[in-house]
Order: structure tokens, then sequence, then C-alpha cells
């Protein structure tokens, strides 16, 4: 099922999935193969946000990871503004522009560099699309951190301060894209609002597109247009985000509805 473009349809997407599917050898005895995304496709646009929501096991993180060039569909197409990220098989990492942050920020950096050689080498793999700062201090400031953070390791920051620089480097390689996986679940409420708040100025400054990947309705209440359900793999509802939060048609969107906490009403 995919999300119609908002724009000329001659122009491509920043995102778009074509019919993706990816399965998975399963041990034991009698190997099968087990589908973790079945034909699923999306589009989304310069300055969208599409948020993919279901239950653990639906097949959001598998999605996320072909999305961003990371993990080889077993058929189907991904397309980086038109471009089959797959195609050759020399392209085996996410171009520049489309950066992924994680759902452990902690993770997602090396705890033996610190915060500076993180940020320049985002620096040095986008320097081609990056304009205007040239130094880490001035993309940590970007995203509201005083710049000594520069010096710091990983292990000397709150978990707040680690997904603020994990957004500094979407930043520093010079991103269109950012895909989120689950981007709060490990961060108190106030961090929470914090990394929303800036997330939405980036939006609306750099005209960021994201792929938003979570179980939090409140989070995709506040980012996302667009909304995207998966069950088992396949994508059983879409649509505007009014639309789905009001007045779901399948039942595993009604399931979720009611299952999560009601601060997304607000």
């Amino acid at each position: 099922m995919m999300i119609p473009p908002r724009h000329d349809a001659r122009q491509p997407g920043l995102i778009e999935a074509h019919q993706v599917s990816v399965s998975f050898a399963s041990g034991g005895l009698t190997p099968r193969r087990i589908a973790a995304l079945d034909r699923v496709s999306l589009t989304v646009n310069e300055g969208a946000s599409l948020g993919i929501i279901g239950p653990s096991g639906s097949g959001k993180s598998t999605l996320a990871l072909a999305c961003a060039g990371l993990l080889r569909p077993n058929c189907g197409r991904v397309l980086h503004e038109g471009v089959d990220v797959y195609a050759s098989c020399r392209r085996t990492r996410s171009p520049h522009h489309v950066q992924m942050v994680f759902q452990n920020p902690f993770a997602a950096l090396n705890p033996r560099r610190r915060i500076r050689a993180a940020v320049a080498r985002a620096l040095r793999i986008g320097r081609r699309a990056s304009v205007g700062p040239k130094r880490p201090e001035e993309f940590l400031e970007m995203v509201r951190l005083p710049s000594h953070v520069v010096n710091a390791f990983p292990g000397e920051l709150s978990g707040g301060e680690c997904q603020r620089v994990c957004i500094a480097i979407c930043l520093a390689a010079g991103s269109r894209v950012v895909i989120l996986d689950e981007p709060l679940s490990m961060l108190d409420s106030i961090a929470q609002e914090d990394v929303v708040e800036l997330l939405l100025s980036l939006r609306n400054e750099r005209h960021w597109a994201y792929l938003v990947v979570t179980h939090d309705l409140w989070l995709v209440s506040r980012l996302c247009q667009e909304v995207l359900v998966l069950g088992d793999g396949r994508v059983v509802e879409s649509g505007p985000l009014g639309r789905l939060l009001e007045e779901p048609t399948h039942s595993l969107t009604k399931e979720l509805l009611g299952a999560m906490p009601q601060r997304w009403h607000g």
C-alpha cells in the first residue's frame, strides 16, 4: 500500500520503497525462511514525516534498516532521490544524506572517542553536501548543546545529550532524510520533549524528512503527518495521522490505540 506523494509526481521522493520483502533463515533441524517484511511500499518527501507503527516483531526496524541502505531486501527496490540503493554491490552503506538515529544513543557512539571526533567524522563524510558551519562545536550549538561538550566522552553525557549529539552528526553529514528508530525510548519525559522540539525546529529550518519507527503514538502525533501500520511484516492500514488516530479501520490499529498511554491526545 503506497503512501501517495504530495508533490509533483515527476519528482522522486527522498526515500521510496517499492514492494520490499525481507526474509531471514531460521535455525533448528528444519531450516526455513521467515518473512520479516512482505511487499511493503512507502514514499517520504522533502519536509514530510511518515510514522511506522506496529507491535513488536511486526517488521518496523527491519523496514528502517532496509530504507537506510543497511539491509538488502530479498526483493523490491529502495530508492534515495530516485537512485536504487542496492543496484550496485559497491553501495553497501547509506549515502550521507540518509542517516539513522537509533534507540540507544550510547551504543551509537564510540565510548572511546570524544564527541569532537564523532562529529568531525560525519563532517568529512558529508563535506560536499554541508554548507555553513565547519567546526564540530558549531553543530553542537545548533542542537542546543554547549560547545564544551565537544571534548566529552559519551559516558560523561546524559541520554538526552547523547541523542542530541546523534542529531548533530546528522547535521554534519549533510542529511536530508533522518530515520528515527525508537529515538525516545531510553530518555526521560523532559528529555523526550526537548528532543522532539529540536526535531520539529530542524524540520522547519532544514526541511528534513523523517521516517519515524516507534510504538509511541505520542511521538507520532508530534512529528508525523502520515502513518503506516505494520502487522506481521505487512501494511494493514495507512493514511493521514488524524484519520488513523480518530477513525482507525483495522483491528490491529484499534488494538494499538487501546494499548497506548493517553498522553498522545495532548
